[in-house]
């Protein structure tokens, strides 16, 4: 924030745990609770958040995903911390594991712009939220394999539109 302004968000990233077959967990509610292990991505947000918001538990960092599934495989953690879009490729390697509903941390991406350049912020601001109003966002994320995951609101009224061909 020192260095760049901020646009509005244009897609959300939402963070929730995966459990192991068997798990009785049920809700992201019942991972707080001690003596459950958390497994998280060292150095993430998600990391951080599942630590704040999960208190009661033990929190284990993990440098990469491989590493996480490799232990989600094993036995080794209670829920497993990562954004929904990342267990796309992970749950087929964890028979049986179950993605809980609902999230624990959800974080905006947004156009960043350095300072003092109100000008562009107010451009890419406005390019961004007619791309979110067209359906090209939403297209964009569909292209690149992100068909679930959620566009940000508009920030200001907007009409739709379908997706653009190229």
């Amino acid at each position: 924030e020192g260095k760049v302004d901020f646009g509005p968000a244009y897609y959300f990233i939402a963070s929730t745990y995966l459990v192991p077959a068997g798990s009785s967990i049920q809700s992201i509610d019942e991972v707080n609770r001690a003596g459950v292990r958390i497994v998280a991505i060292s150095n993430t947000t998600t990391a951080r958040s599942a630590r704040r918001t999960a208190p009661l538990a033990t929190v284990t960092e993990v440098p990469g995903v491989d590493l996480m599934t490799t232990m989600a495989q094993k036995g080794e953690g209670d829920a497993f911390a990562l954004s929904h879009d990342s267990f796309v490729g992970m749950l087929p390697q964890v028979p049986g594991a179950r993605v809980l509903a609902g999230q624990f941390q959800q974080t905006g991406i947004s156009v960043a712009i350095p300072k003092g350049r109100p000008g562009a912020l107010r451009l890419a601001s406005q390019l961004l939220e007619e791309a979110k109003a067209s359906g090209a966002v939403r297209c964009a994320l569909d292209a690149a394999g992100f068909t679930d995951a959620a566009v940000a609101p508009l920030a200001k009224s907007s009409s739709s539109s379908g997706c653009w061909s190229s």
